[in-house]
């Protein structure tokens, strides 16, 4: 029987009911000839029964499996509780008056075998989970449910279509940290095919640049390694780790461990998996404590090469899976480390090699992601993946983050260290890794009696520093990668260096001169635990982003401290609102940050800090400080308080330098001055001299002046802001714009949709309250149009223009407007407002409403 002619018949015996007897067999396979069911019989994949039936072997049915079908729905559905079955019965809106479990996962099984039933409930479900639900289906991606089991995000998400599925029974808890699809549910989103779409050729990989150079990511990989299995040796030689009733480190122990290693908790988990398989600590059940082993001092005594290579040897070999301690298993309970029995068997060896192998194959400075590795490594060896605790692209992401721990792997590319350990050559990786008693290193004692460091410390030298020194905070290496698409400019160096040189202080740069970039050289400089607070929640994952593309810096070594997410990681970066928020009179934010050692707090628009609002934070200790600002201006006069509480001005350079330098755009400044109708006129008159700014500034008919200067700058294809004070006057704008109006009540997830639409072009126009005056990164705004402020802040006004002052890569001119009401105090609080630019070298050009309402703004 030809292949082809196989296909059909095995279609339709998986397609069936999964039991022993199927039934019904269609008559062009059951007929005569090559497509008759006599092959399968003559291969003793089946037995033909009297009547319309035909015995399956058991092995035929696993071959379901080779096409990514999951396990039947009923042992599935009998292992939920009656309370479960019950849910998913409501959730449907299935009308049952069924009282026991039994009849309850009758009435269960019965939705989830009927195909119809199934692609109508999926038919109901929003886009992204109809697709993902699809995608399942054909074995493109595993399932992985949010640990903890509940909804973190918006209904309709690809985030939260697992647990759309699972809330309807199309998609059950497995082993770990995953989930899995009934093999009914995925034939009937086949249209009741179990073999997908099948290649017979080797899947292509997308591979991406990286940039790093690899052998430094490879010293600094292994370096670090290295010295945190050291520590956990000293740590654990001092005071053993207790053991878990059931065996095993917990999160506690773990959690403890992370802050004397300085790495993540992820992160730590697995390097006690790591030491545990080179047999330099070992768990002892009968003191129930975790303790390093003979083997663990004799390792103290080799070379940092032979120390690395140990460690390296032993996690290309063992069976466990480092990375399974510290996940989330089905009862939402963390994994223990050391957990693993004495006897344990896995394909783990064979796995990681194939992926190891896999990623040397990747083109020289390039990485990949872990889908697309999986789908390469289930191909070149698929039996390896027969036996595993959860989905392959899951496994294949432990696994390079293991590499990437034991620096064989930087973003997904191998370093040179990979190539050594697959072909067992230690002599090359001792040439990489120079003893760093052999190797150079470089101490300097400043006038002010701080060292700097370069290179790596022998040990006893570091010893004796340490108990001599205080250090600069607990380390933490930090890398800047600078290439073709990012390069600091000669003013960022200088700014960065004359921080490092003194100690703390503040530094000044215009809007859209890379302030950021200044704080990441010197984070990079001091390479220790870094604390960033920020205005805002977009700003925080901004700094993110930034710190993740330009920095040697990983997803898990990055924290977010915020509204949304209490995250401490090495590389915190929290918002100044979240830090000083209270509860029942106690400040617990502030206590869990100022429990850490940082080495560094850099404040982000540092300028607010003065406020007593925000001035608490500056309580949170640390060696060294950062500001960063634009405008050093307050309308309290209280500027200097800010050098009293961060340090001296250390860098400071006026914004027409750096736009002559043509790294921040030329600005062209316009006051337009509205004549108010004779009703504005009377009502201004009329106010409370409390009201009166707010009656000026918000008149209608500055309307009519705002939709002709957006109209013309949309005509030109200008990206433009309209910015204001008052609420009820941008929606008034928004509605006449037909414009998104984006203010304080606007949730994050909707703010950061709308600013990635107006990066995009998808949106050109956006009205935005004072919420955009800070930290937000809009490069493609061109024009300005503000209608409204907090009457005659310098500093706000600078802000506002800073909005557009990002280069334009045709080299435009940004445009700011500025509306006010003639004769009114808006129009002498707009003067107040100008005097910082003024100073910095920006002239106003004052100009009447009539001429933009005729279009004449030349002149």
């Amino acid at each position: 029987m030809t292949r082809s002619a196989a296909v059909p018949v095995l279609n339709s015996v998986l397609a069936a009911p999964v039991t022993r007897t199927v039934r019904n067999i269609p008559t062009e396979v059951s007929g005569p000839g090559d497509g008759g069911l006599s092959w399968m019989e003559d291969l003793h994949l089946i037995s033909k029964l009297p009547g319309p039936e035909i015995c399956v072997h058991p092995g035929l049915l696993s071959i379901g499996a080779a096409g990514a079908l999951g396990p039947p729905a009923a042992p599935l559905v009998e292992a939920l509780t009656a309370a479960e079955l019950h849910s998913i019965l409501k959730v449907v809106g299935a009308k049952s008056r069924a009282t026991s479990k039994a009849a309850l996962a009758k009435e269960v099984l019965a939705l989830v075998t009927d195909h119809d039933a199934v692609r109508a409930l999926v038919g109901e479900a929003p886009p992204a989970v109809q697709e993902y639900a699809h995608r399942v289906a054909r074995g493109s991606i595993p399932i992985q449910l949010p640990w903890g089991g509940g909804r973190s995000e918006p209904v309709g998400s690809v985030v939260s279509a697992p647990m759309w599925l699972l809330e309807r029974g199309l998609v059950y808890k497995e082993a770990w940290v995953s989930g899995v699809m009934p093999r009914e549910v995925g034939l009937a989103l086949r249209g009741g095919c179990p073999f997908p779409v099948h290649s017979y050729q080797r899947p292509q990989i997308a591979v991406r640049p990286v940039t790093m150079p690899a052998r430094f990511a490879a010293e600094t990989g292994a370096s670090t390694v290295v010295q945190a299995v050291e520590r956990l040796i000293e740590a654990w030689g001092s005071k053993p780790a207790a053991l878990l009733k059931d065996d095993g480190i917990g999160v506690r122990e773990v959690r403890r461990l992370a802050g004397t290693i300085d790495l993540p908790e992820r992160e730590s988990f697995r390097l006690i998996e790591i030491a545990a398989s080179a047999g330099l600590i070992v768990g002892d059940t009968r003191l129930r404590l975790a303790m390093p082993t003979t083997a663990g001092d004799e390792w103290l005594d080799l070379g940092a090469a032979d120390r690395w290579w140990a460690l390296a040897l032993s996690w290309l070999d063992t069976p466990m899976y480092p990375s399974l301690a510290g996940a989330v298993g089905v009862r939402e309970k963390t994994v223990p480390a050391l957990g693993y029995p004495d006897d344990y068997e896995s394909e783990a060896a064979g796995q990681r090699r194939s992926i190891l192998r896999a990623v040397l194959d990747l083109p020289e400075g390039n990485g990949a992601d872990d889908e697309a590795l999986a789908q390469v490594v289930q191909w070149d060896a698929p039996l390896h993946w027969n036996d595993r605790p959860a989905p392959p692209s899951v496994m294949v992401g432990w696994t390079m983050a293991e590499m990437e721990l034991l620096g064989l792997m930087v973003r997904g590319a191998p370093t040179s260290l990979a190539s050594a350990l697959i072909g067992g050559d230690l002599e090359a990786v001792r040439s990489l890794l120079a003893d760093p008693a052999a190797g150079t290193w470089q101490l300097v004692l400043q006038a002010d009696l701080t060292a700097l460091v370069t290179g790596q410390l022998p040990s006893s030298v570091r010893a004796e520093l340490e108990a001599l020194a205080d250090v600069e905070g607990a380390a933490h290496p930090i890398v800047l990668h600078e290439d073709d698409s990012f390069e600091l400019r000669p003013y960022q160096h200088q700014a960065a260096a004359a921080f490092v040189a003194s100690g703390s202080g503040v530094v000044v740069l215009p809007c859209g001169a890379g302030k950021t970039a200044v704080a990441m050289a010197a984070m990079a400089s001091i390479s220790s635990r870094t604390l960033v607070l920020v205005t805002n929640t977009v700003a925080a994952r901004q700094w993110r982003a930034e710190l993740l593309a330009h920095t040697s810096l990983r997803d898990e070594e990055i924290g977010e401290y915020s509204g949304e997410r209490k995250e401490i990681r090495p590389v915190t970066i929290a918002t100044y609102q979240i830090v000083i928020k209270k509860r029942g009179g106690l400040n617990p934010h502030m206590d869990a940050l100022s429990a850490e050692d940082w080495g560094l707090i850099v404040y982000d628009e540092v300028h607010l800090l003065p406020a007593p609002v925000f001035r608490m934070t500056a309580d949170i200790q640390s060696r060294r400080r950062l500001g960063l600002t634009a405008t050093l201006v307050r309308e309290d006069g209280k500027e200097g308080d800010v050098f009293s509480l961060i340090g001296p001005k250390r860098f400071d350079v006026p914004w027409r330098d750096i736009e002559a330098q043509g790294y921040i755009a030329p600005a062209s400044c316009t006051e337009v001055r509205v004549t108010l109708s004779d009703q504005e006129r009377m009502s201004y008159a009329l106010a409370e001299a409390q009201d009166r700014y707010r009656v000026g500034a918000t008149a209608l008919s500055k309307l009519a002046v705002v939709q002709c200067l957006c109209a013309s700058a949309q005509a030109a294809g200008e990206p433009t802001l309209v910015i204001g004070q008052y609420i009820d006057q941008l929606e008034v704008l928004g509605r006449r714009l037909r414009a998104p109006v984006l203010t304080g009540a606007t949730s994050t997830a909707e703010r950061e949709r709308l600013f990635a639409a107006f990066r995009t072009g998808e949106i050109g126009l956006l009205v935005v309250s004072k919420v955009a005056n800070f930290s937000i990164d809009l490069l493609e705004a061109t024009v300005a149009i503000q209608v409204s402020g907090t009457f005659g802040s310098r500093q706000e006004e600078a802000q506002r223009l800073g909005r557009i002052l990002r280069p334009k890569h045709d080299g435009r001119q940004a445009q700011f407007y500025s509306v006010v009401a003639r004769d009114t105090n808006d129009q002498e609080f707009a003067l107040r407002r100008q005097r910082f630019l003024a100073e910095q070298g920006y002239a106003y050009r004052i100009v009447d409403a009539g001429d933009v309402l005729v279009g004449d703004l030349a002149g």
